[in-house]
């Protein structure tokens, strides 16, 4: 009976100090993912933008590209402080935790806190790269049309301008019969990414000289999202593995306590 109480113990030493060490890895890696996002995102930011804002002012696409990048540069910054409080919290250094602030961030309340805004940042990080994946999608799509030559670029232009027209006033001069329909067509609009508020401002003759080898900085965008994406779940796992750590912990302390009281 000893022995296997003694085995047991060690078995449990074990994977404390397994669990120990995967909070430390996945926080470590979820922080060099933030990072290399946030260089990536602020690399490729100046030709997003300029293709975005080139597609008009009825388009939030480049408004939502600097959200995107605020999002980053924030993400990076929760993952500094929850990095920082895994490893204090881990390695115990005994001189920062004299200090209240660091003995309060090392705390489970503060990674129960912590985990919570990594999870809300992976969700605004979820909906932002699908937005730029729209966006992708549509810069795209123009690009092809702008390498088709000036032909197809003009009758494009007229498509783009009778829909723009239409979504405005309601009225097509060229549809005698008047078979469009405006509140079919605004229901069947998106709220997510508005066709009819790009269409009403889109002009291919000043969105084209901008979209000159646009596709792989845009590829280069999004993909910083993803990695932003993943980092935040990761950190959200390893400060949720660090918090019940550290729950155990602070109750063993607290019926130390009582017994000690008794």
């Amino acid at each position: 009976q000893a022995w296997s109480s003694g085995e047991s113990c060690g078995l449990g030493c074990t994977m404390a100090v397994c669990v120990k060490g995967n909070n430390v890895y996945a926080s470590s890696f979820a922080l060099l993912m933030s990072v290399v996002a946030w260089c990536l995102g602020i690399a490729a930011f100046g030709k997003v933008a300029e293709a975005f804002g080139s597609m008009g002012s009825g388009t939030i696409l480049r408004d939502s590209a600097f959200r995107a990048v605020i999002h980053l540069s924030l993400s990076m910054i929760l993952n500094i402080v929850s990095f920082m409080a895994i490893c204090c919290s881990t390695f115990h250094f005994e001189q920062a935790m004299k200090f209240d602030v660091v003995h309060s961030l090392t705390s489970s309340t503060a990674f129960c806190v912590l985990r919570i805004a990594a999870f809300t940042t992976f969700l605004v990080q979820l909906a932002c790269s699908s937005l730029m994946l729209v966006g992708m999608s549509s810069v795209l799509t123009l690009d092809f049309i702008c390498h088709m030559g000036s032909t197809v670029q003009f009758h494009a232009q007229e498509v783009i301008w009778e829909i723009g027209n239409f979504t405005l006033t309601g009225r097509d001069p060229f549809d005698p019969y008047h078979t469009g329909n405006l509140g079919e067509t605004k229901a069947a609009d998106t709220r997510f990414v508005s066709v009819a508020s790009m269409m009403q401002h889109l002009s291919l003759e000043r969105f084209c000289p901008y979209s000159e080898n646009v596709g792989a900085q845009l590829f280069i965008f999004w993909s910083s999202g993803i990695a932003s994406l993943v980092s935040q779940a990761l950190m959200a796992i390893a400060l949720n593995g660090e918090k019940e750590r550290i729950s155990v912990h602070e109750e063993h302390e607290e019926a130390r306590g009582v017994a000690g009281m008794v």
